[in-house]
């Protein structure tokens, strides 16, 4: 991808740039059932049965982030019925 094509926009006055903000060494984690059988004992009562929820719990370890995305989830699901009706 070069700079022309890309969706995001930079704040050049804060030194912000295409270039600047690549990370050529970033590699996306995947969740796999190896991962999650390795996750802290209250992830079932934290994430239920939420797949977004349990992968953020076993990439970052972190409760808050999980629930919050839980939370997400959860609004996103109850506007998607809404608006079905």
């Amino acid at each position: 991808m070069t700079a022309y094509e890309s969706m995001f926009w930079y704040e050049s006055d804060a030194g912000e740039s295409y270039e600047s903000s690549q990370n050529l060494r970033f590699a996306p984690q995947f969740t796999d059932e190896t991962s999650l059988s390795s996750l802290p004992s209250d992830a079932d009562q934290v994430c239920d049965t939420n797949v977004q929820c349990l992968h953020d719990y076993s990439v970052t370890s972190d409760q808050a982030i999980a629930a919050a995305t839980r939370r997400t989830a959860d609004q996103l699901v109850r506007a998607i019925n809404i608006l079905s009706q």
